[in-house]
């Protein structure tokens, strides 16, 4: 069960996705709104949103990236979608998926691992049935894990 101030601050992200589609932002703000919001309720240093190519689905491309360094960003921007560690898996499993030890993961990304990350998390965003992407947060945190139970925001992305 999420505590107040955790459903509050759910509340809230929520609400800024919401707004920024009401007022007609461009998709790229509304994705910026969505990746940020995960990144601020979870607290971890990095955020994503990875979205299937729509002419090849077997790849994925970063739709939007928050405290994702630059030169990780463009070293992962489009990857196939089984080597695209907790986001790729997540889309494949159709389920929240947590690596811990990230670092020694052989599902993680080559390029956050060497950038230091020790967890992620990311969850599948669906169309309907169908998962089209995954949002992603990751940690830097030596002796960080993540465990999937917050399932209130996973619920907010279909």
């Amino acid at each position: 069960m999420l505590l107040l101030g955790s459903r509050v601050q759910l509340l809230e992200r929520v609400l800024a996705v919401q707004q920024a589609a009401m007022r007609r932002a461009s998709l790229q703000e509304v994705f910026d709104a969505v990746t940020a919001g995960a990144h601020g309720l979870l607290g971890d240093e990095i955020g994503s949103l990875r979205l299937r190519d729509r002419t090849d689905p077997s790849m994925l491309q970063l739709a939007s990236a928050y405290g994702m360094p630059d030169r990780v960003a463009w070293q992962s921007w489009r990857m196939p979608l089984d080597g695209c560690g907790a986001a790729g898996q997540a889309i494949l499993r159709d389920e929240v998926v947590v690596i811990n030890c990230y670092d020694h993961s052989l599902n993680g990304i080559q390029e956050l691992a060497e950038n230091g990350v020790r967890a992620a998390m990311a969850a599948p965003v669906r169309d309907g049935g169908t998962a089209i992407g995954s949002l992603s947060v990751a940690s830097r945190r030596p002796g960080r894990g993540l465990q999937h139970h917050r399932p209130g925001y996973a619920g907010h992305l279909r």
